[in-house]
């Protein structure tokens, strides 16, 4: 059984911050949706991401988030999530995935002044339901032409099996 994840939000930082923490992916990436829609929909800035606690993450955690990314890049005034201590192994994804254009990936410490006041936990175990686990992986095709390949069955599988 997968490891679960838990998603620390600051959403009195600005702008906010979001901490991810364990195995992020699809058996638990609904809530991580729902805060970035939230954002979105709330007209506040691109979130920074903290995943120096993240142990890993999946297509759909991914796609998720370059659906979003895409969204902020469409605003008057584009911008981009920024991602702070990635692994080797998520950066990689990120890269392979082709969706780091949208994104800004930085080296360091997050936290520049005193440490944020207790942030917020959103964990769960409820997985992304077909549909959203379809559109994820739709944003990663639109965010690269050259996924198609490698999400063309998965999608193939969503489409025929989603009500």
């Amino acid at each position: 059984m997968p490891e679960s994840a838990t998603y620390l939000v600051d959403i009195n930082a600005n702008p906010i911050l979001i901490l991810v923490r364990g195995q992020a992916g699809y058996t638990n990436c609904a809530p991580f949706g729902e805060i970035l829609e939230q954002i979105i929909n709330g007209e506040k800035a691109a979130p920074v991401i903290d995943f120096e606690a993240c142990t890993g993450v999946d297509s759909t955690f991914l796609g998720i988030l370059a659906g979003a990314a895409m969204k902020f890049q469409t605003r008057k005034q584009p911008e981009k999530i920024t991602l702070f201590n990635l692994s080797v192994r998520n950066r990689d994804l990120i890269r392979n995935l082709g969706i780091e254009r949208f994104l800004t990936l930085r080296e360091g410490s997050v936290l520049v002044g005193p440490p944020p006041p207790s942030p917020k936990e959103i964990s769960s175990d409820a997985p992304v339901n077909r549909q959203q686990m379809l559109e994820a992986h739709q944003n990663l095709i639109n965010a690269n032409g050259e996924n198609l390949s490698k999400f063309q069955d998965v999608v193939e599988f969503l489409k025929n099996h989603t009500p």
